[in-house]
C-alpha cells in the first residue's frame, strides 16, 4: 500500500511538473511571453485563431479590408494544408501569420515527441505554403506543457493575449463588442476566432467585428499587425 501511495505521489508530481507548473508560469503569470504591447502608443493588435476557414476567413478578410485594417492570423496547420490559397490570400493582404500547431491539440494531452511534432509540423506547413519564415507561435487555448515554450520559442515568438472576446461562448455580437470595449486599452493584444475553436463557425464574431473596429477607432486606438505593435514612441 505504501509503495502504491508513493508511486501515485510521484506520478502526480511528474504530471504537475509537465503541465500545471509551466502553464502557471507562462500563461498564468505571463512570464517570457508576448501578451501586451507598449502602453505609450495608441495601438492594439487584432489576432484571429483557428483558421483558415473556407467561409469565415474570407468574410473576416473582407471586413478588415473594408476598414483598411491589418491583423494577425494564427493558423492551424491541417487547415492551412486544406486551404493553402486562403493562407496566401491572408499574407497577400498584408496580415501577419502565426503558427497555431498542426492539429490544435491541447498541450497537456501531448508527450515530449508529440509536442515537438505538433509545433514544428504546424510551422513547416505554413512556411511551405508561404515560402517564408513564420515568426509567431500561439499554443492552442494558450496552454503550456514543460516543452511548449522552449519548442515554440525556437520556432517563433510566443504570443498570448491581454483580452479576449470569448466569441466561442458569447452568441450576441453587441455583447462581444462590449466585452472588447471594456477590457482593451493601448497595447492590447485582442483574441478573436475566424473558425471558432476549429469546430464551428464565427457568425457572432463576424457581426461584432465592425462594431469592435468602430469602437477602437472612436477611442483613438489603431489596430495593427503584431509586427507594428511593439514600435514605441521615439524618446
Amino acid at each position: 500500500m505504501i509503495a502504491l501511495v508513493t508511486i501515485a505521489g510521484i506520478t502526480l508530481s511528474l504530471a504537475g511538473l509537465w503541465t500545471v507548473l509551466p502553464d502557471l508560469w507562462f500563461r498564468g503569470l505571463r512570464r517570457q511571453v508576448l501578451w501586451h504591447g507598449p502602453r505609450d502608443v495608441n495601438r492594439v493588435a487584432l489576432t484571429f485563431d483557428d483558421g483558415p476557414h473556407p467561409v469565415d476567413t474570407p468574410r473576416t478578410l473582407e471586413i478588415l479590408a473594408r476598414h483598411d485594417i491589418r491583423a494577425t492570423f494564427f493558423l492551424v496547420g491541417k487547415n492551412a494544408d486544406r486551404y493553402p490559397n486562403l493562407v496566401r490570400e491572408i499574407a497577400a493582404a498584408g496580415h501577419d501569420i502565426g503558427n497555431h500547431t498542426y492539429n490544435h491539440r491541447h498541450q497537456w494531452s501531448l508527450g515530449p515527441i508529440k509536442t515537438v511534432q505538433e509545433i514544428r509540423q504546424g510551422k513547416e506547413a505554413l512556411e511551405q505554403i508561404l515560402g517564408k519564415t513564420v515568426e509567431y507561435f500561439r499554443p492552442p487555448w494558450g496552454m503550456f506543457n514543460l516543452l511548449t515554450f522552449s519548442v515554440g520559442r525556437t520556432n517563433g515568438k510566443v504570443v498570448l493575449w491581454s483580452c479576449t472576446a470569448q466569441d466561442w461562448q458569447i452568441s450576441d455580437a453587441a455583447a462581444i463588442a462590449h466585452r472588447i470595449s471594456t477590457t482593451s486599452s493601448a497595447g492590447s493584444i485582442i483574441l478573436l476566432h475566424d473558425a471558432n475553436g476549429v469546430f464551428g463557425t464565427s457568425a457572432p464574431m463576424l457581426s461584432a467585428l465592425p462594431l469592435i473596429i468602430a469602437d477602437l477607432k472612436q477611442r483613438g486606438l489603431d489596430p495593427v499587425p503584431l509586427r507594428h505593435l511593439k514600435q514605441s514612441k521615439a524618446k
